[in-house]
């Protein structure tokens, strides 16, 4: 245990010397960081018809919903990223990606926002981004203005209450961004392993999960995967 405890804490200890630190010894032997900012805009004019016999039925008599056929949408975004390397060759990197169309994330400012902490042992993700599953995952390319993988489907097709299903269309094994600690392996003969953690997967607050008793309601999830080349 105690050895886990004094690995985390030179993991953090490293990752804070190289990317924030404000103490000025520590910050003239800090190796420089490499700052990028990029982004993307998408805007999509779409025609969808929800079949007549399932509006109707969703109602009680005339009390039905009715939904246009013709919808605008978009979907941006500006992404942060920062990368350094410690003095003891760590490669420290951050990742902040900021959703400019809160409307397309549930109202949420910031999609993903993680760092990496990288070398001979793998890589650790730390922070909100996707499972290991879904790093090491292999799918034929996306085309169209929707695609297969990114859910957009979703938001033009009503899904009926009754069906249980996901409403996103396509693999998306391991996408949530829940708060997590993943770590990819090295690449060992064509072989890539990967496992992620999420302490808290229903609850969005920085309060300790709870998990057992009789008021524990709040889950964790264990993610695994393997990936040959």
């Amino acid at each position: 245990m105690k050895k886990a405890l004094y690995l985390t804490s030179a993991l953090v200890a490293a990752s804070v010397l190289a990317l924030g630190a404000t103490d000025s010894m520590a910050a003239s032997k800090a190796k420089k960081t490499k700052m990028g900012i990029s982004g993307s805009y998408k805007a999509t004019v779409g025609y969808a018809r929800q079949g007549e016999g399932y509006t109707v039925s969703s109602g009680k008599g005339t009390a039905y919903t009715g939904y246009n056929e013709v919808d605008v949408k978009t979907d941006s975004e500006i992404h942060f990223t920062g990368s350094t390397k410690t003095n003891s060759g760590i490669k420290v990197g951050l990742v902040i990606e900021l959703e400019t169309d809160t409307a397309q994330n549930g109202g949420d400012h910031i999609d993903q926002s993680y760092m990496t902490l990288g070398g001979n042992f793998g890589t650790f993700a730390l922070g909100s981004t996707a499972a290991s599953a879904a790093a090491l995952a292999v799918n034929a390319p996306s085309t169209g203005a929707l695609g297969i993988f990114g859910g957009d489907s979703s938001e033009w097709v009503v899904k009926p209450a009754a069906v249980a299903v996901s409403a996103v269309a396509g693999a998306n094994i391991g996408g949530n961004d829940k708060q997590k600690i993943r770590w990819i392996s090295p690449s060992f003969s064509g072989f890539t392993g990967g496992v992620s953690y999420v302490p808290d997967l229903t609850s969005g607050d920085n309060n300790m999960a709870a998990s057992s008793g009789n008021a524990g309601t709040d889950a964790s999830q264990i993610d695994l995967a393997l990936k040959y080349s």
